[in-house]
């Protein structure tokens, strides 16, 4: 599903136009990226669990040049 049909969707269910749908979704989209950013983290039951993490820095080659980059 994409985001076009989960407004669609969302627009269905809870009786709301689709602009209203798409200004819901967005702003609960704002606040998860909000809480991220600062180091919190965000869980949805049954769906999913939003943090922030960092990996090591990775060592990788370009196949076209040969050069390696980090």
């Amino acid at each position: 599903m994409n985001k076009p049909a989960l407004v669609a969707r969302l627009a269905e269910e809870m009786n709301l136009s689709k602009a209203d749908a798409s200004r819901a979704l967005g702003k609960v989209a704002d606040i998860v990226t909000d809480v991220i950013v600062q180091g919190g983290e965000v869980t949805f039951p049954g769906i999913g669990k939003f943090i922030s993490g960092t990996r090591p820095v990775q060592t990788v080659r370009n196949p076209a040049t040969g050069e390696c980059v980090h």
